[in-house]
């Protein structure tokens, strides 16, 4: 469970940190055109596939950590004594966190796939950028630009 909480946490720090510095684009629309000083690029959906991704990996922790339930209380129930018309009752060990972990691996898995197979159109500025460069051996600039 640490090792969850800690990639959980490392994830979330990174997305932070990413998304501060991203550049800034807006949904393409075919009929409004392309304005001057912008160029349309494909970009994967994102968003989608760590949303779809989160919520499957929820699920399957949770399905792993009922069916651990479901075991602890069948070994419990070995060792108790039984009366002859006892029957097991569903809900008498982890079988409502493998429900919603099933569930929710239904609804992550297609969601994951959609962010990864898909792409979307996005308008982008066209920038250019000039950055110094300073090393012991090497001195000059850097060009960058996207057209």
């Amino acid at each position: 469970m640490r090792l969850a909480s800690s990639l959980l946490a490392s994830s979330l720090l990174l997305l932070a940190t990413t998304s501060a510095y991203a550049e800034k684009t807006y949904a393409y629309n075919e009929s409004l055109g392309t304005p001057p000083g912008w160029h349309v690029e494909e970009r994967p959906r994102t968003a989608l596939a760590i949303t779809g991704g989160a919520i499957a990996a929820t699920g399957a922790i949770f399905f792993a950590y009922g069916l651990s339930e479901q075991a602890a209380a069948r070994r419990r129930a070995e060792e108790l004594p039984r009366d002859p018309g006892f029957t097991d009752t569903p809900g008498s060990g982890g079988e409502i966190l493998m429900w919603t972990g099933g569930i929710m691996a239904a609804v992550g898995l297609p969601l994951l796939i959609v962010g990864l197979t898909t792409k979307r159109s996005v308008l982008v500025r066209d920038t250019f950028a000039v950055a110094p460069i300073v090393s012991p051996s090497f001195g000059g600039l850097s060009l960058a630009a996207t057209f």
